[in-house]
């Protein structure tokens, strides 16, 4: 196993309860419906309730994969209130996987983290402001360019 292979394990066990459903058993048709699974593999970060925090399809390599994982985690965070945990994985995919697709909204959903936990809007505003220089073209940016009019 390579060094980013045992990454992707350890933060698999370490940061989630992983299972794995056989979508080809017939057993497993009521859980593929519930979540309207039309691929595979399709990776979903429930909440203890079955709620969906975070999802994605296909494969992707181990650096993509655990930054969507760090952002799945801080979206789970944040959707709990647990604004500064929220943050902190936010923050680990923007500076462990800056090239990631994950890294803009993982800057975005940062500065909001950083404001719902502080109540600032200088916490929201200067985090925008670094998604606008770092990510200028993304999807993530122009969501939040509400605020430049």
């Amino acid at each position: 196993m390579t060094y980013p292979d045992l990454k992707v394990t350890q933060t698999i066990m370490e940061e989630t309860v992983p299972l794995q459903i056989p979508t080809m058993d017939p057993q497993s048709r009521t859980i593929i419906e519930r979540y309207k699974q039309v691929w595979t593999p399709t990776i979903l970060l429930l909440s203890p309730q079955g709620d969906v925090y975070h999802e994605w399809s296909g494969y992707l390599p181990p650096d993509r994969y655990l930054a969507q994982v760090s952002l799945g985690l801080g979206k789970a965070a944040l959707k709990e209130d647990r604004y500064e945990e929220a943050k902190a994985h936010f923050d680990r995919a923007v500076r462990e996987y800056p090239k990631s697709d994950a890294a803009p909204e993982a800057l975005y959903w940062a500065a909001v983290a950083a404001y719902k936990g502080s109540g600032q809007g200088s916490d929201l505003v200067g985090g925008w402001a670094k998604l606008r220089e770092q990510y200028p073209d993304s999807e993530w940016r122009i969501k939040q360019s509400f605020m430049e009019s």
